[in-house]
């Protein structure tokens, strides 16, 4: 009888290790990533993105700030860092450049090229949204080192939003378009987040 259980064992342990156990071992899983703005940043993927972030950007009201807006867009206020300070492409591929993973080129409209005079504008705050995307512009591929873009995703984790603007006031000369006069050096501040959060980051700047 003894014998016979002893059989029936090693049978169980042939069994288990040529993957028919109905047994399984617990598979392994990566590092935690930072959850708060003062951990660490989470690892970057190509993998789809794993949520959003919302951002309310606020100016102090005893402080006039504007931008002079060229090309028809205006002045990018917000940057979205790592823990070690490394800038996050955040804004998204240029639609005139071909995806490095296919490298072929791509048509750009003329609009693209069109460029409006600059303008003047009053700057004070704005929304935003960052869904973890990193976009690089400046790659190239092909044997002809074709500029191309690449995107991937930050995965959850702590990150640094910085909020600059720049202290100016806006005037209209006769006959031509509103001018912003810079009336100080940019001014800035650092915001550690989590990303992704159901809330809203408030980003305010000190005031002058």
């Amino acid at each position: 009888m003894r014998s016979s259980l002893l059989v029936i064992a090693l049978l169980g342990l042939t069994s288990g290790a040529c993957g028919t156990s109905s047994l399984t071992g617990s598979t392994g899983t990566g590092g935690s990533t930072g959850a708060g703005g003062s951990t660490g940043t989470g690892g970057a993927t190509s993998l789809g993105s794993p949520g959003q972030v919302t951002f309310v950007l606020t100016t102090p009201p005893a402080t006039s700030f504007c931008d002079q807006h060229t090309c028809g867009g205006g002045n990018l206020h917000l940057s979205i860092l790592t823990t070690d300070g490394t800038e996050i492409g955040w804004q998204g591929a240029d639609y005139c450049l071909p995806s490095c993973d296919l490298c072929n080129p791509v048509a750009c409209p003329l609009l693209a090229i069109f460029c409006p005079a600059p303008e003047g504008a009053a700057y004070t705050g704005e929304t935003a949204t960052w869904n973890g995307i990193d976009t690089n512009n400046n790659l190239t591929c092909g044997d002809a080192h074709m500029t191309c873009s690449s995107t991937k995703f930050w995965q959850p984790g702590g990150y640094i939003a910085r909020f600059c603007a720049t202290p100016g006031t806006v005037s209209q000369p006769d006959g031509g378009l509103p001018v912003c006069s810079a009336t100080g050096a940019p001014v800035c501040s650092d915001t550690p987040f989590s990303f992704p959060s159901d809330g809203t980051v408030t980003l305010t700047l000190p005031a002058d």
